[in-house]
């Protein structure tokens, strides 16, 4: 759509969000062609695929195998369409935090949840 399209073009790195679902597998791609499109028309190669933000995993087995085929994929088209990323493992794990499972919000603690994640995140911009 013309918003992913002008938030990839003002970005100097890209995280998509995913859910363990088939139905996140069409826009993942099209969004990594955006990407791929982007950095061929930019002078300085940006913006550069920061990762994959999987929402809420589960612990299933299922959906570690679901991971591992999501990894298997997309390695292999970073490779053949030289998609330029930031990190070298390109899954985060959102986890829900256990004081949203617990009926606690704006608690310091589920802060400090996602101050963790979030600096990750940074980290990685950073180093591109």
């Amino acid at each position: 759509s013309d918003s992913v399209l002008a938030g990839v073009g003002a970005a100097d790195v890209v995280f998509v969000p995913l859910i363990m679902s088939k139905q996140d597998i069409l826009p993942v791609f099209e969004t990594l062609r955006t990407i791929q499109i982007m950095q061929r028309k930019s002078e300085n190669n940006k913006p550069a695929m920061g990762g994959f933000i999987i929402n809420q995993p589960g612990e299933t087995q299922w959906q570690a195998e679901y991971v591992n085929k999501y990894r298997l994929t997309l390695d292999e088209y970073r490779k053949e369409s030289n998609l330029r990323c930031v990190s070298e493992d390109q899954f985060f794990f959102l986890k829900t935090s256990r004081l949203f499972r617990s009926g606690v919000y704006l608690d310091w603690g589920l802060r400090k949840d996602f101050y963790v994640f979030a600096k990750l995140l940074a980290d990685i911009v950073h180093k591109a």
